[in-house]
Parts: C-alpha cells; sequence; structure tokens
C-alpha cells in the first residue's frame, strides 16, 4: 500500500468540524482532562516523543489547552496526535482494599506507560506490554457507542470479563462502567506467507506496505490458465457429488439385490469418469464426462457433467482428481502444472476477520486442505465510560499486550457510522429503495459533505462491500417497513393512521386478497369540488405509476376555470378493469364523499341542476358502470343505464383521433378529403342520418377493407349508438349547450398523471405511491388556498384563456411540421403513392367520398419574421421562432419537392404506356395487312378475280358467295 493511500485509511474515522456539538478544530481541553493530565505530570515527568517538555503547571494546560502551536492544532484533530511518554509506568485503576486503616492496591492493578490524547477513538489502537493510555472525549460519541466502545475497532475482541462498576485513578476514583475484552486475531490461510504470518505489531503503521504484499500474492495465484482452470472443474465436480446426494435415487448393493429385474445394468452410485464415442458428435472428437455410472443408462435420473473440450489435454488430471489422487503426486511429472507452481509461488496472502464465514481460501492451491486456521492474540483492552458524564466526559481506553499476529483487513462493521448510515436511510423513506438509488439519493450526498468526502468507500472501506450495504438496507427496511410496501403495508397504514382519523387520506380501503380498491382523497378536495368552476368531471386510469402490472390508478379530476388549474378529487388504486369494480369504486366513492364531507352527486339531466356529466375515454367499463350507478343510486325512477350514458357521458376527443392514427398510421394523408380527415370530421356530423350514412359508405366500400385491415370492423364500432351517443352531439341526448360546456378531452387527468410520475417516479410500489400522492394533494391544497388568500399563482405562467389557446395552436403547428418533416425523410427513397394507401384508394372512392386522384399540397404563406425584443431572452425566443417557422418551410418545401417528383414519374409512366399501345397498335395493322395480302394470294391461286372494291375480313367470310 502506498504511504499516502495507507495514511488516508487511517483517518476514515475522523471528523472535522462540529459533530454531535462538539467542537474539534479548536478544541479547548475542560477541567476534567487537565486536572487527568495533571495529577500524571505531578506524579512522574510527561515529556513528548521529541523529549520536549509539554507540560509544566495546571495554569499551562488550561491556558494553551495542548495547542500553543500550529502543529500541535493540527494533531490534536488527528486520534494518535497528542502523546506523552512517562518516565515510570502508573496507575490506571485498582480496587483498593482496607487493611489495619491502609490502603494497598489488587494484584490486578492496571498501569500504562504511553498517553495519547484523541478526538476518537482509532479503528486500530496502538498497543505496549506495559501499557497505552486514550483519552476521548465522551460528546463526540453517540450513547450506542458508549454500551459498545470497542464496536469501531477493527480488531476482533472477545469479552474476556462481564461488565462492572469501577473507578479509575485518572478521575479521583471516581466510579466508572468497565468492559474488558480480549483480541482474537484473525483467520489466515495455512499457506499463507510466513513473513505476514509471522509479523508480530503493536502499531499499525509497523505493518504498512503488509495488505498490498498480500495482495499481490493473492493477484499471483489467480492468474489464468487452462490447467488451473481444468483441476477446478474437477475439484468442483468432486466436492458438488460429496456435498449431497446428486442422485434422486442412490443405489446400494442392498437395493441392486432387490430389484425385480435381476439383469439391470445398474450399478451403486459413485463418482467416475467416461467416455463416449465420436459418432454422436459433428466433429467426431470422443467427449469425456464426469459423473456417475449409472447416468449411461439413466441421463436424466443421475449426476453426469461433460469435460469441456478445451481441457482435453488435461483428461488424464481430471480422471486422477476424480478418483481421489492429490495435486502433489504430480508435481515434477506435469511441466505445465510445474510451471504455474512457480509463478506463483508455494505461498498466498489469505487474510480475514473472526467474524467472516469463509471456510476455506478462495485462491488456487495444489494441497486441497485449505480451510481457515486460527491465529489467536492475548492483547486486554479496558474500557472506563464515567457514569457522571457532566462532570467527567472524558471515556479511556488502555491496552496491553503485542499482537502476535498480522493485522487484519479493514473489513469489520463501524457501528457507529452504520447508525449514522441508517438515520440516511430512513431519510430517503422508502421500503424498496435499491442500492444504486440510495446512492443517488441528496440525502446521501449531504452525509458525504459532512465527511468532504465524495463515496462512501472513502470514509471507510467496508463500505466498498454492495453486499453489506444492501444487507443494511434490507435490515432498516425490515424494522421500519416491517410490512413491505405491498398491500399489506397499505392495510397496515391504513388501520394505523387513517381509519379513525378526522383528517384522513385514506378514505376506504378494500382487500379481499382477490380484489383491491382504495379510496384516497382529502376533505379539502371534496369541498373544491362543491364551489368550482367547471364543464365535466374527467376520469382516467394510468397503467404506468403503479410497479405491480395487474394493479392501475384511477385520477378523477375536473379543471377549475376560477383558480385556472387542474385539480383532483379523488384517486383510486385496483386490481380490475371490469364493470363491477367501477360500480363498485362509485359506490363507495360518492358515499365517502358524503359521509366525509357532505358531499351528494347530482345530475343535471336527473335532478335539474347539478353537474352535467362526466368525460372519459371509450371504456366500456367504465361508462357502463357510471349508468348502472345512476340508475340504481342516484335516479329515484330507475330507468335503464342507455338513458343515463346518452344523457351524461361525453367521449375524449384525443382518444378518438389517437385511435384513428394508430389505425391508418401517423403519417397517413391529411388532406381535406382524405380517410384521416373524414373519421375526424365524423362526430362533427349535423344528423344522426348523416352520420350513419357516412358510416355505411366507409363499411360498404370494397377497397378500403382491402386497403386499410381493420377499418370496417372499427367504423362499426363507432356506429353502436351507445358509442355515437359519447362522440357526436347527433347522436347523443345532452342538450346543445351543455355538450359544448363539456370537456372534449381528459387532458386534466392526462396532465395529473404526469404529476404523479413527476413526484414518485414510474411503477412504483402501491404504499409508496400513496404516500406521495397524499403530499403532492395536499400541497395543491395548500396552493390554492394561498392564491385564495393572497393571489399568488403556483407558478409564473400566464393561464388565461387566450394565452391557452394560442398555446394549443403552436402546438398543432409544430406537431405538423414535425410529421411532414418524418414524412418527407422516411418516403423519400419511396413512391408516395405506394406508401400513402389513401392515395391509391383515391381513384376507387373518388365517386363515393369524394377523394381527389392527386391531393393538393396547401402552400405556405410567407410571414415577415417579427423582431424579437431586447434581451437575451427575447433573442432566445426569436431564434426558436425563426428556427421553427424554417423547419415548417422546409418541411413544406420537401413534401412539394417529392410530391412534384412523384407526378413527374407518374407522367413518365403514362408517356410509356402510350408509346406501348401505339406499338401494339401499329403491330396489330402490320399483322392485319399481311393476313390480307395471304388471302389475296390464296384467291389468285385459284382462278378468282380480285375485287378491289370488297374487303376480305376474318370476320366476314360469307360475303364472297353473295357474288358467285
Amino acid at each position: 500500500m502506498a504511504d499516502e493511500s495507507f495514511n488516508d485509511f487511517f483517518n476514515f474515522n475522523h471528523h472535522d468540524g462540529n459533530i454531535d456539538g462538539y467542537e474539534i478544530q479548536n478544541p479547548t481541553l475542560p477541567a476534567p482532562w487537565t486536572d487527568a493530565l495533571f495529577n500524571l505530570s505531578t506524579r512522574a515527568d510527561i515529556q513528548r516523543s521529541s523529549n520536549e517538555s509539554l507540560l509544566g503547571t495546571r495554569s499551562t494546560i488550561r491556558n494553551n489547552a495542548l495547542v500553543d502551536n500550529e502543529d500541535q492544532r493540527t494533531a490534536i484533530q488527528h486520534p494518535e496526535a497528542t502523546e506523552f511518554s512517562l518516565s515510570t509506568p502508573r496507575l490506571v485503576s485498582a480496587g483498593k482494599l482496607s487493611a489495619g486503616g491502609q490502603l494497598r492496591y489488587q494484584k490486578d492493578a492496571v498501569h500504562i506507560k504511553q498517553v495519547y490524547a484523541v478526538a476518537t477513538l482509532p479503528a486500530y489502537p496502538r498497543t505496549d506490554p506495559e501499557g497505552v493510555l486514550y483519552i476521548c472525549p465522551i460528546g463526540v460519541l453517540d450513547k450506542d457507542f458508549q454500551k459498545r466502545p470497542w464496536s469501531d475497532m477493527q480488531y476482533s475482541t472477545e469479552q474476556k470479563f462481564p461488565a462492572k462498576s469501577g473507578t479509575t485513578a485518572l478521575l479521583n476514583d471516581a466510579p466508572c462502567m468497565r468492559y474488558t475484552r480480549k483480541c482474537t486475531g484473525i483467520k489466515a490461510c495455512p499457506h499463507l506467507h510466513p513473513e505476514i504470518r509471522n509479523h508480530h505489531h503493536t502499531h499499525i503503521q509497523d505493518s504498512e506496505g503488509l495488505w498490498a504484499k498480500a495482495a499481490e500474492l493473492n493477484r499471483v495465484r489467480d492468474k489464468y490458465s487452462f490447467i488451473v482452470e481444468a483441476i477446478a472443474f474437477a475439484q468442483a465436480a468432486v466436492k458438488h457429488f460429496e456435498k449431497g446426494n446428486p442422485c434422486p435415487r442412490t443405489l446400494t448393493e442392498d437395493s441392486l439385490r432387490e430389484q425385480d429385474d435381476p439383469d439391470s445394468m445398474l450399478v451403486e452410485c459413485c463418482l467416475g469418469v467416461g467416455q463416449r464415442e465420436g459418432d454422436d458428435y459433428p466433429d467426431g472428437k470422443v467427449r469425456v464426462w464426469v459423473g456417475c455410472p449409472n447416468s449411461l443408462l439413466e441421463p436424466h435420473a443421475h449426476f453426469v457433467e461433460e469435460v469441456p473440450v478445451r481441457f482435453e489435454k488435461h483428461f488424464h488430471l481430471i480422471s486422477n482428481i476424480v478418483y481421489g489422487s492429490p495435486l502433489t503426486r504430480f508435481l515434477g511429472d506435469e511441466p505445465e502444472l510445474d510451471k504455474v507452481i512457480n509463478e506463483i509461488g508455494e505461498y498466498c496472502g489469505t487474510m480475514d476477520i473472526m467474524a467472516s464465514r469463509s471456510p476455506k481460501c478462495s485462491v488456487f492451491h495444489t494441497d486441497q486442505d485449505t480451510k481457515l486456521i486460527h491465529l489467536d492474540c492475548n492483547v486486554v483492552y479496558r474500557w472506563w465510560v464515567p457514569h457522571d458524564q457532566e462532570k467527567y466526559p472524558w471515556l479511556f481506553l488502555t491496552v496491553h499486550g503485542t499482537h502476535t499476529h498480522p493485522p487484519g483487513p479493514p473489513k469489520k462493521q463501524p457501528e457507529s457510522l452504520v447508525r449514522r448510515l441508517v438515520q440516511v436511510i430512513r431519510k430517503v423513506g422508502e421500503p424498496q429503495v435499491s442500492l444504486g438509488a440510495f446512492m443517488k439519493s441528496n440525502a446521501l450526498q449531504q452525509f458525504l459533505r459532512e465527511f468532504h468526502k465524495k463515496t462512501l468507500s472513502d470514509i471507510h472501506p467496508y463500505f466498498s462491500n454492495d453486499d453489506a450495504m444492501r444487507w443494511i438496507l434490507r435490515q432498516d427496511q425490515a424494522v421500519h417497513f416491517p410490512m413491505g410496501s405491498s398491500r399489506l403495508a397499505v392495510r397496515y397504514e391504513w388501520e394505523l393512521n387513517h381509519r379513525d382519523s378526522p383528517k384522513r387520506y385514506i378514505q376506504h380501503f378494500h382487500d379481499d386478497n382477490t380484489n383491491l380498491m382504495i379510496i384516497m382523497f382529502y376533505t379539502e378536495q371534496i369541498e373544491l369540488l362543491k364551489r368550482a368552476q367547471f364543464g365535466s368531471i374527467q376520469i382516467d386510469m394510468n397503467f404506468k405509476h403503479l410497479a405491480d402490472p395487474n394493479e392501475f390508478e384511477i385520477i378523477i379530476g375536473i379543471y377549475d376555470y376560477a383558480g385556472r388549474r387542474a385539480e383532483v378529487i379523488a384517486r383510486v388504486i385496483t386490481n380490475s378493469q371490469s364493470p363491477d369494480m367501477y360500480l363498485f369504486m362509485y359506490e363507495h366513492l360518492f358515499s365517502c364523499m358524503k359521509s366525509a364531507a357532505g358531499y351528494e352527486l347530482k345530475l343535471k339531466h336527473i335532478h335539474g341542476e347539478g353537474i352535467i356529466g362526466i368525460t372519459v375515454d371509450q371504456e366500456w367499463a367504465n361508462f357502463k358502470a357510471w349508468g348502472y350507478y345512476l340508475s340504481r343510486h342516484v335516479d329515484p325512477q330507475r330507468r335503464g343505464w342507455q338513458y343515463h350514458h346518452r344523457r351524461s357521458v361525453r367521449f375524449c376527443q384525443i382518444h378518438y383521433e389517437r385511435n384513428i392514427r394508430k389505425l391508418l398510421g401517423e403519417d397517413c394523408e391529411k388532406h381535406d378529403n382524405s380517410i384521416h380527415n373524414i373519421l375526424v370530421r365524423l362526430p362533427m356530423a349535423q344528423t344522426q342520418e348523416d352520420y350513419n350514412e357516412i358510416c355505411e359508405r366507409l363499411i360498404n366500400e370494397g377497397q378500403l377493407r382491402a386497403e386499410v385491415p381493420g377499418l370496417v370492423n372499427w367504423v362499426k364500432h363507432q356506429r353502436i349508438s351507445d358509442i355515437a351517443s359519447g362522440i357526436a352531439h347527433c347522436c347523443s341526448e345532452i342538450d346543445k349547450d351543455d355538450w359544448d360546456s363539456m370537456s372534449a378531452h381528459t387532458n386534466v387527468v392526462e396532465s395529473l398523471h404526469e404529476m404523479s410520475y413527476r413526484a414518485s417516479g414510474r411503477y412504483r410500489p402501491a404504499f409508496i405511491v400513496i404516500q406521495d400522492n397524499a403530499e403532492l394533494d395536499a400541497r395543491h391544497i395548500q396552493q390554492g388556498d394561498i392564491y385564495k388568500r393572497f393571489n399568488i399563482r403556483h407558478n409564473q405562467a400566464n393561464t388565461s384563456v387566450a394565452v391557452r389557446w394560442g398555446r394549443s395552436m403552436k402546438k398543432r403547428v409544430t406537431r405538423k411540421a414535425q410529421r411532414l418533416e418524418r414524412r418527407a425523410t422516411t418516403h423519400a427513397a419511396n413512391d408516395v403513392s405506394r406508401s400513402s394507401p389513401v392515395a391509391d384508394a383515391s381513384v376507387s372512392t373518388q365517386g363515393v367520398i369524394g377523394v381527389p386522384a392527386t391531393p393538393r399540397t396547401p402552400t405556405p404563406r410567407r410571414t415577415q419574421s417579427p423582431a424579437p425584443r431586447s434581451g437575451s431572452l427575447s433573442r432566445r425566443r426569436g431564434r426558436l421562432q425563426q428556427i421553427e417557422r424554417n423547419a415548417v418551410q422546409n418541411a413544406y418545401t420537401e413534401a412539394s419537392r417529392i410530391e412534384d417528383e412523384a407526378l413527374a414519374r407518374r407522367e413518365r409512366e403514362l408517356s410509356i404506356r402510350e408509346r406501348e399501345l401505339a406499338i401494339k397498335e401499329r403491330e396489330a395493322k402490320l399483322d392485319q395487312d399481311q393476313w390480307n395480302r395471304q388471302q389475296e394470294r390464296q384467291y389468285l391461286d385459284q382462278g378468282q378475280p380480285n375485287f378491289d372494291l370488297i374487303g376480305l375480313y376474318p370476320d366476314q367470310p360469307d360475303m364472297l358467295g353473295s357474288f358467285e
């Protein structure tokens, strides 16, 4: 290990700045510490390592606070910065016995030789046979650490004596809690390098470079080679067979005797090596397998593994390993194995802490006995924690002995850092947060800034282990989210915090292990529904918010014209899309609204007042359940569901047009008489007869049935009366003014879906979604209240009607330009007539729907671009507008060019066809002339006269008979 990285590691648990109210950078030692050091100084001469006098009198200690120069100020910030050496070992603690009025100490009195004043206890404390004392302020240590002060130490320890109350002479025999533990050493491979294994140390700095050497030894042994992999394959097969019973039925001699078939060839299950002939394989080579011999007769019932072909040079070595021969037998006989052994050497550097669960060495050894052994140690640690910490705010640690083993790697969990990390995990507050998401969280970044580090590995090497980090996450989630984040967690939250709360967010929870229904809203949202100005209630379901693919979220929302913003009225989480689910939802939703806020649903076509209806997409389960709910629970006359459906439901025009684009394609023709525009204008039909007539024309057109698959069935579906009543006003029973006042789309709830995605993300657990939705809805309520009281809007955007119309027009123009540009790019190399089904069908449909053979190309108007206003924002907006205009112009120009080329190509094809017809006519005339000459020559040969005035035609042979 390099000097820099080695020294950086020993400062991983040091803190700079104010931690838990204790200032470290400029410490002033309180009286108990200075008193303790002064008591030591009066008993012996205290000198620094450099033999320079540091402590003189009590006032010198207090005034200078051990930081009378910059070097000492820097040193005090690190655990082992301030060191004192005692000329003779001095007493730290011992029980006192009274004998004849005189005091004498017990035999187990604790003495120390060196003293270290530290800000926090080090991970690898110094030790000495004559004793080392560490003095640390308790103010920087949490209560849990005071009960387990050895938890951050990287040496493995075990209890030597039970914890008990005692005293320490450093605090004038003040009562303390005393902990005594013993170092338990490390685990190591039997083949650990002797220089590392016999390394005894009293300070970690003495072991600098030891870990780097051990890592280098293991890296050399892990060097890849075919023979090492072949040996590993054989050892794995042996271990797999010996570990358990890989064969479903183990055959023994007794079981073989009991078999009914005396000619059975099965033998006792064992591990062996066999060969299969090369005729069974394309390359003709012999294949070697390792497994039970019975696998030849029953390959699916017994263990067998084919040896990879690349190990063919080492088949004999694999065979001997399988049959129990040690690798040491082949040393000297296998040149390649000898070469590998000479390269990697005999020793490795595998060391591990005592808490590790690894039973064997993980690197390659010729000796299969690689079980880790225990290297014991006799170093003793003692901690004193005063009972009266206000009077004596210091913790003392003494270490005696010499470590008779190399220092173990820093793999032990630092419990104090883990406790602080758990607090960071709680700030994230998610029951299923992944390791990657936690590493990117803002809470963790703030935690790292406190240590002036970039990653957790910079704070402590333990955190570089991803499995250890996942274990910490799972442990905290199991404690603070015992129910997880599924339905059980939601039920637990409902029972604990919402069922009886007057300000609950979850209003209803139903879960019978099959059907799930969670209804959520605040009473303030229902109060807003009472006083808001809106056209219709919009209802829509999303499929991307919840992680479970069988769970869905429904949002019921409105657009409040007074508040000029989209508002959530209620949210519902369910796991079904059936009419029964929607009916159940409407029944319990309006029941909860009435019980929580006194809201009673009233419809204009039933009560003469109230809401007009709802706007939904064409989900039959939804609007059918709505009609059933009104028929059963709202209408006193109990009229049928179709009656209410045709008087209170309007379908979303955006969903309708989106379905048309899916049917015809995104790049279909959109001129005046195109199929697309005819379908888009279908809801504008003036009468129901016109609506049905247009549908009949489209259905009966045979050419369209072939060119646009699915068009006929889709049009038939739109012609159904219950569907047509929600699409076109001419088919509905809703008054014209009420129809126009209802929302023509569900963009409001679509925007509310996007807000939910931004608040909590997509595909999240139900419990997290409910928590995030509660926070989002509460914030909306608060923003609305502030707007009502102080006229402060939730954003700076202008949401007036004119501005919103302008944005809509701009979006429409932009989408049109993008569509034209996409068409120009896609169809640049293809014929427009072939790639557009509407253009091909135009000739056959011209007499039916008036589609011209060649659609007109709209010519864009040239407009003078306005000069941008002053300011960077205005200039940027002007440039964007100019870019947009250029894009539109280029798209139009490119489209015109492509269509001109198509027209020219069609003209060339027509001219070619005309020339072909002229050639065919000329050929026919020549054939006719030739045939006439042949007939004339025939008659002349027969001596008959030639009548020039009579034509000889093949279709009139009887004309000659009249002249004979």
